[in-house]
């Protein structure tokens, strides 16, 4: 049987790790301990990388994602987005540039859709979509800022990205990457998956999933605010709409962070006091101190931010719900 791409990629750093007897600390243990480094990695096994090529890569990607991509530099990383026709997320890849060719970056589980959404408007351009299954990804947390992430040659097809003052993403082919990781774990500390995601949450990045996928206009979940969104490029799916939201319209959701009593998954619905829907959660992950219970981001009702009072379906808790 062939296995799921997620379940490739755990197969193979299930392999590494245990040769190498490393353990994966659990959820925020790590994260109050004085005596761990300054830097922390982590296996991103729910990642995948899809890999684009060909002589109309980038003018394709610019026709359909909402960043720039015919100006973004040469080994560079973005995050974007890709819209439906009415303008909402089916997915926020991050896209790098690896000179003529793109590497993006996505949850394992959208991949597939992804490729198959695209590949219907390639018609006669010259562009290849494939999953690239040989790629490890990599996540560096760090509280001393990126001058503190190690030197990666990029003549051995490995790459290391900043995605904000705190995190960076290695890709390294598997085929070099046990020699890479035997010297990362000796300057940092291995964490779980957790703690990324939780570095991920309180810098405000939404990952659209499975659960939430059209859901949401890029404003909703701050897309705009970096270099997400380009409003001097050419159409893309949904860009009239995108469009008319930032100059004519208003956006009847933001985005929050949030604190809770459970850990909520994606997707699940936030009532407000008389039991309405009034927001999406994006994702949540437990707080560093495990006595702090668990934080998230969702897309909330612009009309309901400013309540006190949220629950869901499942006897959650929202509390100190904050705009971003």
């Amino acid at each position: 049987m062939m296995l799921q791409k997620s379940d490739y990629m755990k197969s193979k750093w299930s392999d590494l790790l245990g040769r190498k007897n490393d353990r994966i600390e659990e959820r925020g243990a790590v994260a109050k301990d004085p005596s761990v480094g300054k830097s922390m990695i982590t296996p991103l096994v729910d990642i995948s990388v899809v890999h684009v090529s060909g002589d109309d890569a980038t003018a394709f990607l610019d026709s359909q994602l909402t960043s720039d991509i015919k100006n973004l530099a040469d080994k560079k990383l973005t995050r974007s987005g890709y819209c439906n026709p009415k303008g909402r997320l089916i997915a926020t890849p991050y896209v790098f540039r690896d000179g003529a060719n793109f590497k993006l970056l996505l949850p394992y589980n959208l991949a597939s859709e992804f490729i198959l959404r695209l590949s219907r408007f390639i018609l006669r351009a010259k562009v290849k979509l494939a999953t690239d299954e040989e790629d490890a990804t990599i996540g560096f947390i760090t509280t001393e800022g990126m001058q503190v992430l190690p030197e990666i040659n990029p003549m051995a097809g490995s790459h290391i990205m900043p995605l904000n003052s705190m995190q960076a993403i290695l890709l390294c082919p598997f085929d070099s990457l046990e020699p890479l990781w035997d010297a990362l774990t000796v300057t940092h500390t291995i964490c779980g998956d957790d703690l990324w995601r939780l570095e991920t949450i309180r810098n405000g990045i939404v990952h659209i999933t499975d659960e939430t996928k059209e859901q949401f206009l890029p404003q909703m979940i701050n897309l705009d605010k970096g270099d997400g969104v380009s409003f001097t490029k050419g159409c893309y799916p949904g860009q009239e709409i995108v469009a008319r939201t930032k100059y004519l319209g208003s956006v009847k959701r933001k985005l929050c962070q949030f604190k809770s009593n459970i850990l909520l998954r994606a997707g699940t619905a936030i009532l407000n006091s008389s039991g309405a829907t009034s927001g999406l959660v994006c994702d949540s992950a437990p707080s560093a101190d495990k006595v702090d219970g668990y934080e998230g981001l969702a897309v909330v009702q612009s009309e309901h931010v400013h309540e006190q009072h949220f629950t869901t379906q499942n006897s959650g808790r929202i509390e100190e719900l904050k705009v971003l």
